[in-house]
């Protein structure tokens, strides 16, 4: 994260910060993973992905108060897709 200090290097995009923190959970970076994931929603936290990470890295760290508030707050960021006739 060090390397990320202006927006002009594109390190200021929230769904880049996700699939980082995705990334770094998936090779058990625990802490640096929920260092992402609250990046991520610092930066756009009305993005369901960037709820959805975040929820995921708390549950890493077996918090699951914190988890379950941000694994719930996707499904009302969450859009219908209007070809299936859900809008």
């Amino acid at each position: 994260m060090k390397a990320c200090k202006s927006s002009r290097t594109g390190c200021e995009n929230a769904l880049a910060w996700a699939r980082l923190a995705e990334l770094q959970m998936s090779l058990g970076y625990q802490d640096r993973a929920l260092d992402a994931a609250q990046h991520a929603v610092s930066l756009n936290a009305d993005l369901a992905k960037t709820q959805t990470v975040l929820g995921f890295a708390y549950l890493l760290q077996i918090d699951t108060q914190s988890a379950k508030l941000s694994l719930n707050k996707p499904l009302h960021l969450i859009k219908p897709i209007p070809c299936q006739g859900l809008d």
